[in-house]
């Protein structure tokens, strides 16, 4: 049965000399896999990670693989693949979001939540603490948001997911700076938080604190192989 729907591509995997194994978070059917016959020679721009792209895709009852014959850019970026740190957080957050979404079900939320997101990166300048935000905003979507037990907190508590004030008996937990930056994260209006000035050293600890915490909320998940390449880029 062929059906139209709107996707954000995740990743391509090579199937054969001219056809691609595509992952796209779908509005009507969630996180889905298609292969996509010719799709090393059909507009590979539109195959980019994050792209927003309505899919004519066919489907049969006695496979879970469907197949797409048809692409469309649905949004038409500005600036995301030609600028080279938005491009690198465009593949850090692809990947991690491959790691994260596991359900077909469908999730409208989360899908026009990824959608504003994509597009507000496209056109932002803030870009410094962006990745850490979002990460944190991500947790309402899988139901994992860090808690605030203590104000301030000193240490996040990686099993309950609270932020607290004393330090945590018999749990994993995180005691650095990242712990502060969190809570202004969490509690800052967005565009106040875009703006904080984090120095460049606490932003890469506070990066990797939260995908360790996401280690512990999410089954499965592993930390994305373009942190090093986004890491580099990344001012």
């Amino acid at each position: 049965m062929k059906t139209i729907i709107n996707g954000i591509i995740l990743k391509r995997i090579p199937f054969s000399e001219t056809s691609l194994i595509v992952g796209v978070f779908t509005q009507q059917k969630g996180l889905k896999t298609y292969l996509f016959p010719g799709g090393k020679k059909k507009k590979s721009h539109t195959l980019q990670p994050l792209t927003l792209v309505e899919l004519e895709t066919y489907e049969r009852p006695d496979s879970e693989l469907g197949k797409i014959s048809a692409i469309e850019t649905d949004y038409v970026f500005q600036s995301l693949p030609f600028h080279p740190v938005k491009s690198g957080l465009a593949f850090f957050l692809a990947e991690f979001l491959a790691s994260c979404l596991k359900s077909e079900d469908q999730d409208i939320q989360c899908f026009d939540f990824l959608t504003e997101e994509i597009q507000f990166l496209d056109n932002t300048s803030e870009l410094g603490v962006y990745p850490s935000w979002f990460l944190l905003e991500f947790t309402q979507y899988i139901g994992c948001t860090p808690h605030i037990i203590d104000e301030p907190p000193n240490y996040l508590d990686l099993i309950d997911g609270t932020l607290t004030s004393s330090k945590p008996y018999n749990h994993a937990y995180i005691h650095t700076t990242s712990v502060h930056w969190m809570h202004k994260l969490l509690t800052l209006p967005k565009e106040h938080a875009l703006s904080l000035q984090i120095p460049k050293a606490e932003r890469k600890i506070l990066l990797n604190d939260l995908l360790t915490y996401y280690k512990y909320h999410v089954d499965g998940f592993k930390i994305p192989k373009s942190l090093e390449v986004l890491e580099t880029v990344w001012g």
